[in-house]
């Protein structure tokens, strides 16, 4: 039997991870992420300001918003594609981001009255229950199961502070904030790691290179979910690494 040409894919959500170490970030003082305010933290304490380096948050397991699995963000596309032929065969539909969980690779560092006392603050950042509006997807199909994609979505998100053993507050933003692909990315029709709700209906992120997504303030690097490979903190000097079984770091 020969191979049968995609001509459509359903709607269908795709799941993505955020490793720390790379260009995902956050940065506040800004018209779109300002500075938190002076007494956020407790009485005295300084505006603050600066880039929060970021990952996923979401360790995988039974209760998470992947079950089995280890997804930080999902992407749902709300419309079938429509990809018949003559190619290049283009088409747009609408997306919304419908899950977000991260955290800050490191915590912040927040003073008191000018710099004094000095206190550190874990961020969690999830989706504000504010809606956001809907984006954007742009899809070509360039050969006869995949082709290049593009993207435009809103991130509403809530930013919660720990300090440590002690919870404080979170801080939520009145306007979503709009994050563009930087470049084109591929996709094919198939993949190997169809795990509900990630499964694309026919619609798969791929690459050897993440997916990065941009705002003037907000970038987030992003990778096809699977199986969540944590990248280690340097140590001692030692180069950024992936973790091993028992979480000691190991370069490579």
């Amino acid at each position: 039997m020969g191979e049968i040409e995609l001509t459509a894919t359903h709607a269908g959500d795709n799941c993505w991870n955020v490793h720390c170490g790379g260009q995902s970030q956050v940065e506040f003082g800004g018209p779109d992420i300002p500075a938190i305010p002076a007494d956020f933290f407790g009485p005295g304490s300084d505006p603050f300001t600066g880039v929060l380096k970021l990952e996923g948050a979401n360790p995988g397991g039974p209760d998470t918003i992947v079950p089995g699995g280890a997804a930080d963000i999902i992407v749902r596309r709300l419309a079938s594609l429509s990809l018949a032929d003559p190619r290049p065969s283009p088409d747009t539909i609408q997306i919304e981001l419908v899950a977000l969980s991260l955290k800050s690779c490191a915590p912040i560092t927040v003073t008191y009255k000018g710099g004094q006392t000095p206190e550190l603050w874990d961020v969690q950042v999830d989706l504000s229950p504010m809606p956001a509006p809907q984006g954007q997807m742009e899809i070509t199909k360039t050969h006869k199961n995949g082709g290049t994609f593009t993207s435009d979505f809103f991130v509403q998100p809530i930013f919660a502070f720990t300090k440590v053993g002690s919870p404080a507050g979170t801080l939520s933003f009145p306007n979503p904030i709009l994050i563009s692909s930087a470049g084109a990315s591929g996709w094919p029709d198939t993949s190997p790691k169809a795990t509900a709700p990630c499964d694309g209906q026919g619609f798969y992120p791929i690459g050897p290179q993440p997916m990065v997504m941009q705002s003037p303030q907000l970038t987030l690097e992003l990778y096809p979910a699977g199986p969540r490979q944590a990248l280690c903190r340097p140590q001692h000097g030692r180069a950024m690494g992936r973790c091993s079984a028992n979480r000691s770091c190991r370069s490579g």
